[in-house]
């Protein structure tokens, strides 16, 4: 799972200093994007997120992202590739889950306690409860990424970046835990789909 290296400040300040732009062409960049989904983003936010004093949240992160064109992953500070990889429009409904939806299903497919996350996020049950519930939409990036590696996926998941039209969650459940296989635990996990393939066929 990639690690969280630096912050949105710093990579924004990057941007700036690397493309030689201003915080006013940011904005500018931004705008097709918040007509788009009618979002609201101003100088001043942009201001506060270079300067460190605001995070933006899933869906401002997402169009900065887009208008800088690089990862939303590597906007947020972490050790992935800049590059953007593009995806079906509009990302920001890629999955028709939201976040919250996310987070419940895939505690509940892993067998695990509320009482447990709320443990090792270091916050109280009633906070988790409120993450779950979506009485608190946006989930503090900071949060993201211990989260994610409690349920064994990545921030991206969470967050619905990754999802793809053709993945189920069975899928990306599979890939998350390949990752983190060695060559012969892979060629055994392929030669157990070819046998259960086979098996669905009638040829076994």
């Amino acid at each position: 799972m990639a690690e969280k290296t630096t912050t949105t400040a710093e990579r924004l300040r990057y941007i700036l200093e690397t493309e030689n732009i201003k915080q006013a062409d940011i904005l500018e960049r931004c705008m097709p994007y918040l007509e788009q989904f009618k979002i609201k983003m101003n100088r001043s936010d942009i201001s506060q997120y270079i300067a460190g004093k605001a995070t933006p949240k899933q869906n401002k992160l997402y169009i900065l992202a887009r208008a800088l064109n690089v990862s939303e992953a590597w906007l947020m500070g972490y050790d992935v590739e800049k590059e953007r990889k593009e995806r079906p429009e509009p990302a920001l409904i890629v999955s028709a889950q939201t976040i919250n939806e996310r987070i419940k299903s895939r505690r509940q497919a892993l067998g695990i306690s509320v009482d447990y996350i709320a443990e090792k996020l270091n916050i109280n049950r009633a906070t988790y409860y409120r993450y779950e519930s979506n009485e608190i939409e946006k989930i503090p990036a900071d949060i993201i990424e211990p989260l994610a590696e409690i349920l064994k996926t990545s921030p991206q998941a969470l967050m619905g970046w990754s999802f793809d039209d053709n993945k189920t969650g069975s899928i990306i459940e599979i890939e998350t835990l390949a990752k983190d296989m060695n060559e012969s635990q892979l060629n055994r996990l392929v030669e157990y789909a070819k046998m259960l393939k086979q098996y669905n066929e009638g040829k076994l």
